[in-house]
């Protein structure tokens, strides 16, 4: 590989130190390579790129100059990095490590070690960290109250049953997603722009803090209820399979919500949204028990047989111009809404209310009086 790199011409085990010892970057990736003696001489390194060989362990504890360093996809089942205290980026995923010391890597700005056999990591010493990937591997916890210059973090897919994120302001990405989590608490990361927190227990789920989200993924868990009404910025949205029977997306910007997936809440009948048309036609992945809604009014429609109260009828119906309204409560306001809650007409006591100027259909007729409501459907021909 050295000479393939022109710095050697001949193939007899050794190579001219003053070839080699002033290099600073050295790439030797994917190169089939298992035994990495004599690293130990390239001491003015400041990157090496061992990435994909056949490495089980190498000693790079002479070049004290390097900064970056990428060993992923190799058996290692060891890494020293003791005297590497210059190190910013470490890349080492896909390993076999079951442990790794940073005790001294103070500098460490970048962690990637995913896909590993990590049970524990600890962080305390390297408090200037912005990127941290520890996903899949066996940690059964994972304290980064240290590390208040995260921006980044996945921890997704270990054995996390808690997590605090609380001292991590600067967040904008953040993957917890395939633990056992049963509650997090994210109200302090109002920097957070994609959160996924899928398939895990949660049970409930607050993010009105969280005003700058564009990705929320969070299917798959015990949630009962979500209010999304503050994130304006949504273009993606998954909180199917959960428990959910309250469902508020009505955060004014709903066409930049371009994938939105509500499916297998069978208990959830209304889906709150900003226009029910522009969801009916827009957004597909939801229920057959479930409907899109504007307000409360339109909701509490969809059980209409319940809501009405035989103090108030209505006649006649269907009609085609007007109707009366028959009752002995003393009525305060009349309001009429189309079938997904659109508010359309406003009415106070009168002998009669014309609907001539509607299209014929069904309406939702919301009526009040003093001491009662009611919501009753108009059919006009």
């Amino acid at each position: 590989t050295l000479i393939d790199l022109g710095l050697d011409d001949v193939l007899d085990g050794v190579v001219l130190t003053e070839n080699i010892n002033m290099l600073t970057n050295l790439d030797l990736h994917n190169k089939n390579i298992s035994n990495l003696t004599g690293i130990e001489d390239f001491i003015s390194l400041t990157s090496l790129n061992i990435y994909n060989n056949q490495l089980t362990n190498f000693d790079i504890s002479t070049i004290a100059s390097l900064n970056t360093l990428y060993c992923g996809s190799n058996p290692l089942t060891s890494l020293d990095l003791s005297a590497n205290t210059a190190l910013t980026v470490l890349i080492c995923p896909q390993n076999q490590l079951t442990s790794l010391d940073l005790s001294t890597n103070v500098a460490l700005t970048n962690l990637t070690c995913y896909m590993n056999q990590l049970t524990s990591l600890d962080l305390s010493a390297n408090t200037a960290l912005t990127f941290l990937a520890c996903s899949e591997n066996q940690l059964t916890s994972l304290d980064v109250s240290a590390n208040t210059a995260l921006t980044y973090l996945d921890c997704a897919q270990n054995q996390l049953t808690s997590i605090n994120v609380s001292a991590n302001t600067l967040l904008t990405n953040l993957y917890v997603f395939l633990n056992s989590l049963t509650s997090i608490d994210i109200s302090a990361n109002t920097a957070l722009t994609d959160f996924w927190c899928a398939y895990n227990s949660i049970t409930s789920l607050d993010v009105t803090a969280n005003t700058l989200l564009n990705v929320l993924y969070c299917s798959s868990n015990q949630l009962t209820s979500l209010d999304i009404t503050s994130n304006t910025s949504l273009t993606y949205m998954y909180c199917n399979l959960n428990q959910l029977t309250s469902l508020d997306v009505r955060n004014g910007n709903n066409p930049s919500l371009i994938d939105f997936n509500c499916l297998d809440n069978p208990n959830l009948s209304c889906v709150f949204c900003d226009d029910a048309d522009w969801s009916e036609t827009n957004w597909v992945n939801i229920d057959v028990n479930s409907t899109f809604v504007e307000n409360e009014v339109a909701c509490d429609a969809l059980d209409v047989d319940t809501m009405e109260q035989s103090d108030f009828s209505i006649y006649p119906n269907p009609t085609k111009e007007n109707f009366n309204i028959n009752t002995e409560s003393n009525i305060e306001i009349i309001n009429i809404y189309d079938i997904f809650g659109k508010h359309l007409k406003t009415y106070h006591h009168q002998e009669n209310y014309s609907v001539s100027d509607l299209k014929s259909g069904i309406y939702l007729v919301h009526i009040k009086s003093e001491d009662a409501a009611s919501i009753t459907k108009l059919i006009i021909e």
